[in-house]
């Protein structure tokens, strides 16, 4: 009961099995609409995942409810092969709602887990009596492994701009760009007159006086 039915599996056997017109509280509860509108995203995508918890176990209840319906008579001789059948796909949606709560649990725990370790909260990681499985130790050497791999086989983005800024520059580059900068120093007023011609410009016109 721990292997995870196939998605097409489960999909089917909720529409096989309508609620019946008497028991119309055995659905899935949705949020309301005005609240629902005001949600983010994240809070929406959330939900939805709880309502497809949700929906398997409402599903599930259903086909118990119906086939106690029909043991107690009220719909007519029953087919003992049929009778199983059935309870055993109630069976099998009521075990996919608990692996799917299992999943939601361990999403709930991911922002507490150290990011090299998140991963543990992927599906691919089996669920057991225990959360994150039953070889904790080994699933984090793994994880530490491939991790160790990736950073090997990947170029970081930090070493990447050391390399462009410490490659050498073609000399006429620099050169050009300070001789640019002195020339535009050297450049002067129209106007402009030296401290020398100033001063002997002073120096006539005392004489003069």
């Amino acid at each position: 009961m721990r292997e995870k039915a196939s998605e097409d599996k489960i999909t089917d056997l909720k529409k096989q099995h309508e609620t019946p017109e008497n028991c119309s509280t055995l659905s899935e509860t949705k949020v309301n609409q005005g609240v629902w509108n005001k949600l983010d995203e994240s809070a929406r995508s959330t939900d939805l995942k709880f309502q497809k918890v949700q929906k398997s176990l409402v599903k599930g209840i259903i086909i118990i409810v119906t086939e106690v319906n029909k043991m107690m008579g009220n719909a007519g001789p029953q087919n003992a092969e049929d009778t199983v059948g059935s309870l055993m796909d109630g069976v099998l949606l009521l075990a996919n709602a608990n692996q799917e709560l299992n999943y939601r649990r361990r999403e709930l725990r991911r922002p507490q887990l150290n990011a090299n370790y998140r991963h543990l909260c992927s599906p691919s990681n089996p669920v057991t009596s225990l959360l994150f499985g039953d070889d904790l130790p080994k699933a984090v050497k793994d994880i530490s492994d491939t991790n160790r791999l990736s950073s090997k086989l990947t170029k970081d983005s930090s070493s990447t701009c050391l390399d462009k800024s410490s490659q050498p520059r073609p000399y006429w580059q620099g050169k050009r760009k300070y001789d640019g900068a002195r020339s535009n120093s050297n450049k002067q007023p129209k106007n402009y007159q030296s401290p020398l011609h100033f001063r002997r410009k002073q120096e006539g016109k005392k004489k003069s006086d």
